[in-house]
């Protein structure tokens, strides 16, 4: 039988996207997600653009996107497979 507390989600909403999307900045890894959403909540809606550096494999770019709703995101990375080749933007 299941317990209540499996129906239970009291993720924030940037830990929502971060485990959707694969990030390990999300409940499934490092957990740092609640962190950065207790701090952004205010200026979420102000922010404009984003680097990020380290994109890995790129899922925090997307879960960065979805957050913000940026007008540009650039990603950084030391490796060449980690680039991107599409700039334009991921719906």
């Amino acid at each position: 039988m299941n317990n209540i507390n499996d129906y239970i989600d009291d993720r924030d909403e940037l830990t929502k996207l971060a485990d959707d999307f694969g990030t390990d900045k999300g409940s499934r890894k490092h957990n740092y997600t609640p962190a950065y959403h207790k701090h952004f909540k205010y200026i979420r809606c102000k922010v404009r653009k984003i680097l990020e550096i380290g994109v890995g494999k790129g899922s925090s770019v997307v879960m960065w996107m979805k957050y913000f709703n940026p007008d540009i995101v650039v990603g950084l990375d030391i490796a060449p497979q980690a680039i991107c080749k599409n700039q334009t933007s991921v719906v």
